[in-house]
């Protein structure tokens, strides 16, 4: 039996901006398709540092924009688009690697939601 793996990644895109996906190994059904695939995309993107500001510390500041205002709506929409990427990650990572704590209606329900 294969080891069941998934890995929550980023995809770069336009505009310095990164796409939150799942990746599966080996592939699942895909719930809306209902083909085997080995992506799940959240329609979730953060956005990507401009630069990066060092403190006496010698850590990393990331700065998202140049605006301090614009700046810290970029720092928020990312910590937020992070949770909910993660959520999205352990609740999948529930669904394939603890069937055992489903009762077999569960188990039911959930193949009727992902049908």
């Amino acid at each position: 039996m294969h080891s069941k793996k998934v890995t929550l990644r980023e995809k770069p895109l336009l505009h310095n901006r990164k796409s939150l996906y799942l990746d599966f190994y080996p592939p699942i059904v895909h719930p809306k398709t209902g083909k085997m695939s080995r992506r799940l995309f959240l329609d979730l993107f953060i956005y990507a540092p401009v630069r990066f500001k060092v403190k006496k510390s010698g850590e990393l500041i990331p700065i998202y924009a140049e605006d301090s205002n614009e700046n810290h709506f970029r720092e928020q929409h990312n910590a937020t688009s992070t949770a909910m990427a993660n959520h999205i990650f352990n609740e999948w990572r529930n669904k394939l690697f603890k069937p055992e704590i489903y009762t077999e209606f569960e188990r039911k329900l959930l193949r009727q939601k992902e049908l």
